[in-house]
């Protein structure tokens, strides 16, 4: 896969797989997300009965306000990190592509430089998986006392 125009194939690919069709979708749903949630908490009324209070009915809207502000910065967060741990290794192969087409010889420092570069671009591709719950664990208030 890294021999001359199929390997600007497969940088392509990479990039369309691994970075813009995730993130984008992860950013129209998050979207749509924060939408249905505005739509819900306009259209949720806490259940109250006559005897019931205005401050109690203000608590609790304000409640279900923080949980949906909650989510939504959860949601935020998980597509800030995953673009931030995947950006880098489809950059990082058209480089490479790049690089391979145009030839040119390489020094030993060059070619010790760019393993290490795609060594740490694929390490942050694989290690995103692994790091990604922490994130929402640390933006989220209600997921820390839940769990």
């Amino acid at each position: 896969m890294w021999a001359g125009p199929i390997a600007l194939y497969h940088s392509f690919y990479i990039c369309f797989v691994a970075a813009i069709l995730p993130t984008s979708l992860m950013a129209i749903f998050s979207f749509m997300t924060y939408k249905n949630l505005q739509r819900m908490t306009h259209n949720v009324h806490p259940a109250s009965n006559a005897a019931q209070q205005q401050d109690s009915q203000r608590s609790e809207k304000m409640r279900l306000q923080q949980r949906d502000r909650q989510l939504s910065t959860m949601l935020c967060v998980q597509v800030v990190v995953y673009m931030i741990f995947t950006i880098s290794y489809p950059i990082n192969t058209l480089y490479n592509a790049a690089v391979l087409i145009i030839g040119g010889q390489k020094s030993t420092e060059r070619a010790a430089i760019e393993n290490f570069v795609l060594f740490m671009t694929s390490s942050f591709l694989l290690n995103f998986y692994s790091a990604a719950p922490f994130s929402v664990f640390l933006t989220s208030g209600a997921s820390r006392k839940e769990l």
